[in-house]
């Protein structure tokens, strides 16, 4: 099979983020810093939080990855991929795409680092 070019490209500006403070046990840190993070993503309304680790940035990751799990996200996405492509699939063929594309390995992360962008793989940027 020849390589395959994305249809759907997603940006920081496609998400709010929200930052906040966490309750309950941890400590004085965890009720001071607003460590917690809440992701958005706007178009398809789609919502994930993560407050379990101390780190905001490891707590945006957990977010994020929880988001792309998300039926409401997934189905958004697939949406729009078949929508570029010119091709209208009913609610269950796009049900089963999405369990298709979703798969992890199928994933495509990009970091701008000094102004360049580069590609990491899931497991260097989630536990990174």
């Amino acid at each position: 099979m020849g390589e395959q070019i994305p249809v759907v490209h997603l940006t920081k500006k496609d998400f709010e983020l929200e930052f906040y403070r966490g309750t309950g046990n941890g400590g004085q840190n965890r009720n001071k810093v607003s460590s917690c993070c809440r992701i958005r993503h706007i178009a398809s309304g789609a919502v994930a939080s993560c407050e379990e680790q101390r780190d905001q940035i490891q707590n945006r990751k957990t977010a994020f990855m929880r988001l792309t799990e998300d039926i409401k996200f997934k189905m958004w996405l697939t949406r729009e991929h078949y929508t570029k492509l010119g091709q209208m699939l009913s609610e269950e063929q796009i049900k089963a795409k999405v369990e298709e594309q979703m798969d992890i390995r199928n994933l495509k992360i990009e970091v701008k680092e000094q102004g360049k962008w580069k590609e990491v793989s899931i497991d260097e940027y989630i536990f990174d």
